[in-house]
């Protein structure tokens, strides 16, 4: 006869199991591909900060720009973690909602509107 010495039930280990690959499966999905950014141009563009949540696991800008016919329209960029524009020199007093500034992106490959920000620029020339 075969003793099972294993303190925790078969069932339980099982249902463990199950947790763990249903929780790190949902973080593997979570995180999405960089391909719809062409990384191989740097646009530069300037309008009024409407929203920014600089924190992990991306920066989530929002910019009201003004298109050729002088109407405006709000953008949503992505960039960097926080800690990674951080270590580039930013500071959270360094802009906010209202503030002009230039962001450089990789545009999208399709064409729309969006980008990931690969540079900040502020009015007083600082860049990160």
């Amino acid at each position: 006869m075969r003793v099972n010495t294993n303190p925790v039930p078969v069932k339980v280990q099982l249902m463990l199991a199950f947790l763990f690959s249903v929780f790190f499966s949902v973080q593997v999905f979570a995180h999405h591909s960089a391909a719809q950014y062409d990384f191989s141009q740097m646009d530069p563009l300037t309008g009024k900060v409407i929203h920014v949540d600089i924190a992990n696991p991306h920066i989530d800008l929002v910019l009201e720009v003004e298109n050729d016919d002088g109407s405006v329209k709000e953008i949503q960029f992505e960039g960097h973690a926080r800690n990674n524009v951080y270590r580039r020199g930013w500071r959270p007093d360094d802009f906010s909602e209202g503030d002009v500034i230039t962001i450089h992106i990789a545009p999208m490959r399709d064409g729309t509107d969006g980008g990931y920000i690969q540079q900040f620029t502020m009015a007083d020339g600082k860049t990160f």
